[in-house]
């Protein structure tokens, strides 16, 4: 059997066949020692440089200790530059990250099973108030649900206060946002003049890159990703309020933030 690999010093370093025989998670490979080593610089690469002893099975193939299905697309990408299918391109690029594929990582990160959670998440660590965001919604609307027994949806009001909005001004700590007029978007009260008190109240944020619209859809999104059924809809900015002054709650000037209506639909499967 010749060698593919010859080093000067063969009693420390491993010399592997041109011929290679694979044991990958218990699924069995046959394949050539160029194309596991076509590119030196990935782990695979590292590992058949004959510099790193290999283990190898009862039987003498060479193990590795990855999950076999998803190891015959990185087999498949190396030896054909094949791209697997549309339903295993996570599984495939965590492989791909493992075995230090660069190039089939970077192909990968393109397509939007991969594109879109990442762009997601770095949106959520750029705007980490989202998650504490979420978290008051649901907690509000599992409150008002409550009042409302066996409803198949809540709607909670609240009001996103960005600071970096020149239209925001800073009210007392006891300002309760609420909005009077008529709303943005007609469907919300069929266009009638509307009179609504926020149920929660978020912020101050600093919002300097994106506007409190995108924000909240940014939110909804994130949301609806999670397996809620969630809807939003804008109702205009915070022109009055309630302050509470002792004992006495008086009504003030509002604060210029935007209020929004958040509209969660429960999956209440009841038996009667």
């Amino acid at each position: 059997m010749s060698a593919g690999v010859s080093l000067d010093d063969s009693a420390s370093q491993q010399q592997f066949p041109d011929v290679i025989e694979l044991n990958v998670g218990g699924r069995l490979f046959q394949t050539t020692l160029m194309t596991l080593t076509k590119d030196p610089n990935t782990m695979l690469g590292a590992m058949f440089s004959g510099k790193h002893r290999q283990p190898q099975d009862k039987d003498g193939q060479y193990f590795i200790d990855d999950d076999g299905d998803t190891f015959a697309y990185i087999l498949r990408y190396l030896r054909h530059g094949q791209f697997p299918p549309t339903s295993k391109v996570e599984e495939v690029h965590g492989s791909a990250v493992y075995f230090g594929l660069q190039d089939l990582v970077e192909e990968l990160e393109l397509l939007p099973q991969i594109l879109i959670p990442k762009v997601r998440s770095g949106f959520l660590s750029h705007y980490n108030s989202i998650n504490t965001t979420i978290k008051q919604i649901l907690e509000t609307a599992v409150k008002l649900s409550y009042t409302q027994p066996l409803s198949p949806r809540v709607a909670v009001i609240m009001c996103v206060r960005n600071t970096a909005n020149a239209v925001y001004k800073e009210r007392a700590p006891s300002h309760h946002c609420a909005f009077s007029g008529w709303p943005e978007t007609s469907s919300v009260h069929s266009g009638k003049w509307d009179k609504r008190k926020a149920d929660l109240l978020v912020g101050p944020l600093s919002l300097t890159s994106i506007s409190e619209k995108l924000y909240v859809d940014g939110l909804v999104k994130e949301m609806v990703s999670r397996g809620y059924t969630v809807g939003r809809e804008g109702i205009g900015n915070c022109n009055t309020g309630f302050e509470t002054q002792g004992a006495k709650t008086v009504k003030g000037a509002g604060c210029g933030g935007e209020l929004y209506r958040i509209l969660l639909t429960w999956q209440l499967a009841l038996s009667i």
